[in-house]
Formats: C-alpha cells, sequence, structure tokens
C-alpha cells in the first residue's frame, strides 16, 4: 500500500510556483525606486520562491509505503527511512494540522495528513500491528474532530 497526495492538492506548487514567477516578474517590469524597496522585494521573493519549493517537495516526493513489515517513509526531499512496527511508540492526532503524527521508539517521528491517500488503509495498518492503547487516544481525537463520540 502506497499513500501519497492526490487531486486537487497537486496543483498547490502550481499556484505557489505560478505566483512566485508572477512576482518576479513583476519585481522586474516595475522595479522599486529605493533601496529598501530592493531589499524587501528580494527578501518577499525570496521567501516565496523557498515556499514554493518547499511545497513542491512536500507533495510531489512525499511516499508512505505501508506493509506487514513495517512503514517505509520519504518526505520532501530526505531520504527513505525504514520502521518496522514494533518500532512504532504511538499515534497521536493534531487536530489544528489535520494529521496524525507516528511517534517512534527512537525519538524521531513522522506527520501523516488526512489529505493523503489510502488513510483508512494506515489505520487499518496501524489497529492491526499496535496494541489498542497506542493508537486509541488517536483515533478517539480524530473522530472527535469530525463531531463523533
Amino acid at each position: 500500500m502506497l499513500m501519497r497526495y492526490q487531486g486537487v492538492i497537486k496543483t498547490i506548487p502550481l499556484c505557489t510556483n505560478l505566483l512566485a514567477a508572477c512576482l518576479v516578474a513583476l519585481l522586474i517590469l516595475t522595479p522599486p525606486t529605493s533601496v529598501s524597496g530592493w531589499i524587501f522585494s528580494a527578501l518577499f521573493c525570496s521567501a516565496f520562491i523557498v515556499i514554493a519549493g518547499w511545497s513542491s517537495a512536500e507533495v510531489y516526493r512525499s511516499r508512505i509505503g505501508i506493509s506487514d513489515r513495517g512503514l517505509q517513509i520519504r518526505k520532501g526531499w530526505s531520504r527513505t527511512h525504514r520502521y518496522r512496527w514494533d518500532q512504532v511508540d504511538h499515534l497521536q492526532y493534531i487536530g489544528w494540522l489535520q494529521s496524525f503524527r507516528i511517534h517512534f521508539s527512537d525519538g524521531k517521528n513522522i506527520t501523516v495528513p488526512i489529505l493523503m491517500s489510502d488513510l483508512k488503509g494506515l489505520l487499518e495498518a496501524v489497529a492491526i500491528h499496535l496494541k489498542r492503547p497506542q493508537y486509541i487516544n488517536a483515533l478517539d481525537d480524530f473522530a472527535a474532530s469530525f463531531g463523533g463520540k
């Protein structure tokens, strides 16, 4: 099973890259008149280009592979990390991020947005391979955020 971003979410990096290009074009067509205007414009455009690059990496390169052996995780530009199910410490739901955070025994954690495909498969695998106290609070919080329980 492979989780990734799908559908309309894939248009977000396209829009941010297009907007960054428009900002650079606007800067070239109507240059600022003062040094402080140049500095502000350059910082603003640079920050927007960094955000566009980050969102592209996050949406197009993020993959979470789910198997009986464990998880294979690649987020953004980082390399693939492999974790066995016995290395998973617990699952947490973060409402303001609308995502699950998987905590591992080595202290690392990974955030899995609910916008990724096959969330049901991840939750089923967690229920199969983890003990109930490791994930039940996250599922209760997830249900509560949608008006359940």
